[in-house]
């Protein structure tokens, strides 16, 4: 397959919109062969060249899934394609997380893709993860469209993704976002980040422990979130004699904790953002720190799941709730796409885990 270049000077398989087309078009007409449109009526629609395109028809006539009929042209093969039964009558909706191009899922967007997906499935629709190759926003609106899908749930979207859903919603795509913004007219689930960071700052309210460490936040706008949340609760109760430290890049994060603590700068608390808690939790090992009695702990429950190391409190969201959520939302949007929807906060919860790997 060639390389076709983006406006953004990105470089992705050129062929990959035939296919998507092809392949589409065998699952709306799955006992039916359908002439599809000649080589240059496609390359004029995707803005390719008849070569490159007649090359990848080429290559899905020996995969199997084109017929080509001499003087009649070129048709789907629906006998070489199985589906699942029954599948071919329900809409598709696609996953998408964050930009679509991640090699590596962290443990909160695996938990939000899984109960979205088993959500929608099988009475809603069936699920299909997305992938995008393209970076730009014209480009991966354009990736989208050529899917053919009847809606997207996108998690976890980038902040610069609004152009794009705006422009979905426009086109009649349902589109539902989860832990975004908040934009008006956008159907969205919130994480209520901001909730969690003035529980954290309550609980250490109670438990009378003063100084708090937080890192990293790698300028994220949702950890940044709950560090206003933390901020918020210590303005409003001075009486708690709260002391935040925010330690910013992931890159500088570890170097300045060894330098504070060697010199005996221990926090009441400590919050590990991601998976920088097991970063957190060795650096403490080695230097001795009582994670038992004297610095408590606070990190989210998926990135500490199966480790029975951590002691302390984990933040819990409820992603059940939330796929529950999404999956009514897009069941009304696949009926109403003009339906609209407030912003949907889903409150975490502060749960105490005292070492064995099992919530208290």
């Amino acid at each position: 397959m060639g390389r076709h270049k983006n406006t953004d000077g990105t470089f992705v398989p050129a062929g990959l919109k035939i296919r998507f087309e092809v392949i589409n078009k065998l699952y709306q007409s799955p006992e039916t062969s359908v002439k599809i449109p000649s080589a240059r009526e496609l390359a004029a629609q995707f803005h390719l060249s008849p070569s490159t395109v007649t090359l990848e028809l080429q290559k899905l006539v020996r995969e199997g899934y084109l017929i080509g009929r001499r003087g009649s042209g070129t048709y789907t093969n629906p006998q070489n394609v199985h589906f699942i039964p029954g599948s071919v009558s329900r809409k598709v909706v696609g996953i998408l997380v964050a930009d679509g191009k991640l090699l590596v899922y962290d443990a909160i967007d695996w938990a939000a893709q899984s109960w979205c997906g088993m959500a929608l499935s099988p009475d809603v629709a069936r699920p299909r993860f997305v992938t995008l190759l393209t970076s730009s926003k014209e480009n991966v609106y354009e990736e989208l469209k050529t899917q053919n899908l009847s809606g997207l749930i996108w998690i976890h979207p980038p902040q610069d993704s609004l152009w794009v859903i705006r422009k979905l919603q426009k086109d009649g795509l349902p589109t539902v976002a989860v832990k975004f913004s908040g934009e008006a007219g956008i159907p969205s689930i919130d994480y209520a980040f901001f909730d969690s960071g003035r529980k954290i700052a309550a609980q250490l309210a109670q438990e009378k422990r003063h100084r708090i460490f937080y890192a990293p936040t790698n300028d994220d706008v949702w950890a940044l979130q709950r560090v206003a949340g933390i901020r918020e609760y210590s303005a409003h109760h001075p009486e708690a004699e709260l002391q935040l430290r925010v330690f910013s890049s992931v890159q500088n994060c570890t170097e300045e904790l060894e330098q504070q603590f060697a010199s005996g700068e221990i926090p009441d608390a400590f919050y590990c953002n991601g998976e920088y808690v097991f970063v957190v939790m060795d650096l403490m090992k080695k230097y001795g720190i009582d994670i038992l009695e004297r610095c408590r702990l606070f990190a989210e429950e998926q990135h500490v799941l199966q480790s029975g190391r951590f002691h302390g409190y984990v933040i819990r969201y409820p992603f059940r709730e939330i796929g529950e959520k999404v999956a009514e939302m897009m069941a009304a949007l696949l009926k109403d796409p003009e339906r609209k929807f407030p912003v949907y906060s889903a409150n975490p919860a502060l749960l105490f885990r005292n070492g064995t790997g099992v919530p208290s």
